[in-house]
């Protein structure tokens, strides 16, 4: 998308863009880019020659604004890519903090299966009922243990539906887009939302048809009501929505994986050391006891 944006910027005509856009790119991009440019190329047009790549639902549309409307496709295309980068980085930082948190976890909850190779050096009987019943019973509360840990470290959410419909109505509209079609446009990629302009066409007005649709739709009505009631421009009021719903979510998943290894104390003392104790002390008492 950078590239196809610094293309467009630069004063190319999307169909040169496209012929162009193959040489920016490496690996299997500059394949399905290539396909793309052969069927503009043969004179297919280009809202149609874009069916059936993996970029077909981000660019498709975009594409048919650009072509009808005037729409400013390199500048919604650089803003798009700086979103994406965004929220692909702060996953990635998620999903290591969780992976972190599991990794030890995992490493604590684990340590009583090291035992298991070393019980035939206790000397006792290992094949026999009540050899047997506690290596059954130390290996399923090790596992319960490797499982409740894993349970109780939280992931990342997906994306917020709400915030990313906020966030490609403001890029829409900082592109030129009239608000009516950069709502209609931001809905028909969400499919929970997409309702919402089947009641603005039977007359409804964008706030009350958000706020029909989905509850926490109600957040972004008001932020457009006070954007009709006080001039402000609607992508500012919309950006500002996406990111506080952004930024509580972040705190929401920071707050539960520091919550994290407190709650791991119960599965610890539930499960890890009663597996210690059935898989590393019992073989060696029964040694003891059996003289």
């Amino acid at each position: 998308m950078r590239a196809l944006a610094a293309l467009m910027r630069s004063g190319a005509s999307l169909r040169h863009a496209l012929y162009r856009w193959p040489d920016e790119l490496e690996g299997d991009l500059a394949v399905e880019t290539r396909v793309l440019a052969r069927r503009v190329r043969l004179g297919c047009p280009i809202a149609q020659a874009v069916e059936g790549l993996p970029f077909a639902g981000k660019l498709q549309t975009a594409f048919a604004l650009h072509l009808s409307e005037g729409f400013a496709l390199g500048e919604w295309l650089q803003r798009s890519a700086i979103g994406f980068e965004a929220r692909s980085a702060a996953t990635a930082s998620a999903r290591a903090a969780a992976a972190g948190a599991i990794a030890s976890g995992r490493m604590v909850a684990g340590l009583p299966l090291l035992f298991v190779p070393l019980a035939p050096m206790s000397k006792a009987p290992v094949t026999d009922a009540l050899g047997i019943a506690l290596l059954v019973s130390g290996l399923g509360l090790a596992a319960a243990g490797l499982r409740w840990i894993r349970r109780l470290v939280p992931r990342p959410e997906p994306e917020d539906e709400t915030a990313a419909f906020c966030d490609a109505a403001a890029s829409l509209l900082e592109a030129g887009a009239s608000l009516p079609r950069a709502l209609e446009v931001a809905a028909a990629g969400h499919p929970s939302i997409r309702t919402a302009p089947a009641l603005v066409r039977l007359g409804w007005a964008w706030p009350a048809a958000l706020a029909a649709v989905r509850d926490d739709l109600g957040e972004v009505a008001g932020a457009l009501e006070r954007a009709y009631q006080l001039g402000v421009p609607a992508a500012s009021a919309l950006r500002r929505v996406a990111e506080e719903r952004r930024v509580a979510a972040s705190i929401s998943f920071d707050r539960a994986l520091r919550r994290a290894p407190v709650l791991m104390v119960v599965p610890l003392v539930c499960c890890v050391l009663p597996a210690f104790g059935l898989l590393g002390l019992a073989p060696f008492l029964r040694s003891i006891a059996l003289g």
